[in-house]
């Protein structure tokens, strides 16, 4: 009887602790989970603040400059085209951040933005079907088409751009031409001119080049892998 009721004490005593185990491995779990959440948001509000300050900072900048100067229709003009853009770009960072079930492709999204920002240019836009793509790829997509269409409304006095995106078998090409004043070859092999957009190319990993001569306009060609 004493050695049964040692047994009995044995097993109650290993399953108390192996409860005790059990516990102390959830609560860890929990607590590293709990961590992992929180540098999750961290990193998502890291994200949009810098989408913020890239996207919107500027547009603001200068619309708060524009409405300090004498009123004239150009200056209306570009207050109303820059408070367009910066609607836009918040639509754009709430949707890509929070809302990632895009009810348009990416080609249709492209498109859109070019109506919208190109509407005193000319403008061609010639693309394929797009596949899928992850969150960081169609947001820097994104936001490196509309700084490429932002320099030529801003920079290159141009009456006419071209918009074509291929689709190779392990990449995709996005070219973006305009026949505006063109850059100098000093002025294309500046690191600080089109630096954001090689920023987004870099985060895209993708390959950008600038083609460009006086008088002549420039070419700007993205080339980009395809992640699934």
């Amino acid at each position: 009887l004493n050695l049964i009721n040692f047994w009995n004490q044995l097993l109650i005593a290993a399953i108390i602790t192996c409860l005790i185990i059990l516990v102390i491995t959830l609560a860890f779990w929990l607590n590293r989970v709990r961590r992992g959440n929180r540098k999750v948001v961290e990193s998502l509000r890291a994200n949009i603040s810098n989408d913020i300050h890239d996207e919107v900072g500027s547009n603001l900048a200068t619309i708060a400059l524009l409405s300090e100067l004498s009123p004239c229709p150009e200056n209306m003009d570009n207050i109303n085209r820059l408070s367009r853009e910066t609607s836009l770009a918040l639509k754009e960072i709430v949707e890509i951040t929070l809302a990632p079930n895009f009810n348009k492709t990416i080609t249709e999204r492209l498109r859109e933005i070019a109506s919208l920002m190109l509407s005193e240019h000319q403008w061609t836009f010639v693309a394929e079907e797009t596949a899928t793509f992850d969150l960081q790829q169609r947001k820097n997509i994104v936001f490196f088409f509309k700084e490429s269409l932002h320099n030529i409304i801003r920079h290159a006095k141009a009456s006419h751009v071209t918009i074509t995106l291929e689709k190779l078998p392990y990449n995709y090409q996005l070219f973006i031409e305009d026949d505006g004043v063109g850059l100098t070859e000093e002025g294309v092999e500046n690191p600080s001119n089109l630096r954001t957009l090689r920023q987004r190319a870099q985060k895209l990993q993708g390959t950008f080049l600038v083609e460009s001569k006086p008088g002549l306009g420039t070419r700007l060609s993205l080339q980009f892998p395809i992640i699934h």
